[in-house]
């Protein structure tokens, strides 16, 4: 049986992705071209071993990619492989057995509220245009996407609540009508977060909030 190389076949599977946000088939796109590509692009799909992936993992820690972003690059690559196998290209998927990186829950520090007003101090003097994108995030735990696409018809003053139901897609640029998680969400307004808002309403016009 004729087996095409592994870049052949990615993109083939990559193009078949129709089900797939745009968002995620970028990430897919930029993990195959960054990661997966350089190492296994010109081998053929019947020569893979599951030796060439482990060896694989242990080079891509030795670079400083975190587990999470390995484990992601072996789920991609697995993925493709697990197709080439339904088309009947290869008799067997050998990353099924390949064991992802472990992950070590590191612990948490938080900063003192002495710290975190420093810290804004900072910002509102070197960086005033993204002060209040640092200040919602200290007061929200909002993603970053989900601020940059918060707008105000997501703010409710008069009931206290910040509505999260958009988000910039980090690949694309573009602004989309659901969240990471899909579903919509309510984030509550302090009294030091309404403040500002009202004060960032009251001079602007634009839709967004930053």
């Amino acid at each position: 049986v004729w087996s095409p190389s592994v870049s052949e076949f990615s993109k083939a599977w990559l193009d078949d992705q129709h089900r797939a946000e745009e968002s995620t088939k970028a990430r897919y796109k930029t993990i195959l071209s960054a990661q997966v590509l350089p190492a296994f692009g010109v081998m053929r799909l019947d020569t893979l071993s599951a030796l060439d992936v482990e060896r694989w993992l242990q080079r891509l820690r030795s670079t400083g990619l975190a587990p999470a972003s390995v484990n992601l690059a072996l789920f991609v690559l697995r993925r493709v492989m697990t197709e080439a196998v339904n088309r009947r290209l290869i008799q067997s998927n050998q990353v099924t057995g390949v064991r992802p990186i472990p992950r070590i829950q590191a612990e948490m520090s938080f900063w003192t509220s002495g710290e975190a007003s420093k810290f804004l101090r900072h910002c509102k003097s070197a960086s005033p245009r993204y002060f209040p994108l640092f200040f919602l995030a200290l007061n929200t735990g909002m993603r970053l996407n989900e601020m940059v696409g918060l707008q105000w018809d997501c703010v409710s003053l008069e009931s206290g609540l910040l509505t999260v139901k958009r988000a910039i897609c980090c690949e694309t640029g573009l602004l989309k009508e659901t969240t990471k998680g899909k579903r919509i969400r309510y984030v509550p307004i302090n009294s030091e977060l309404r403040t500002l808002l009202v004060s960032l309403r009251t001079g602007s016009n634009e839709r967004e909030i930053g």
